[in-house]
């Protein structure tokens, strides 16, 4: 039996098992099996994660027996004491085995705080990062992304040594 939908498949550790190669996606909604001339695919982390909070639920409240019941129905895959205790933590505090999507805060060079950032370069260039952060009222790590995107340098470049007459001979006899 195959179910429908979209997979996304991530190569995992370049590792082989019982001959076939091992992939993982992480929080699938549902298991999903797959069996092609060369690899049988098989998804199922929702269904392992499960598997470990109800062997936590049983009454056996050591970590190392969920660990110890997990490898036993999951040979292939390992898990630690420190996720079983993580995934058990998430579980009582979400009620959810589920990962939460990291929402991403994407920034573009049209805001405000970046136009600042930029002006003030050509204004006081001497200015450090962490006096232009406080003014520009944003975090010394978004001005420095700033900078960054805009290929700015925090700083006005100064020649510390000039050429005079004979020292480009001199260099070249090096």
């Amino acid at each position: 039996m195959k179910n429908r939908g979209v997979v996304h498949l991530k190569f995992r550790n370049g590792s082989r098992l019982n001959g076939n190669w091992k992939y993982s996606m992480r929080a699938a909604p549902e298991d999903f099996t797959e069996v092609s001339p060369d690899a049988n695919i098989h998804f199922e982390p929702v269904k392992q994660r499960i598997y470990s909070i109800q062997c936590y639920g049983t009454g056996e409240e050591c970590y190392r027996v969920v660990i110890n019941k997990f490898n036993e129905k999951y040979p292939e895959v390992s898990i630690s004491n420190v996720g079983a205790k993580k995934l058990v933590t998430k579980f009582l505090e979400t009620a959810s085995v589920l990962d939460i999507k990291k929402s991403q805060k994407w920034l573009n060079g049209d805001d405000a705080a970046s136009v600042l950032a930029l002006h003030s370069v050509r204004e006081a260039p001497r200015l450090s990062l962490r006096r232009r952060a406080i003014e520009a009222e944003i975090s010394k790590s978004h001005l420095q992304r700033i900078f960054n995107q805009n290929r700015i340098l925090p700083f006005k470049p100064k020649f510390r040594h000039t050429l005079e007459e004979g020292d480009e001979a001199k260099r070249l006899d090096f």
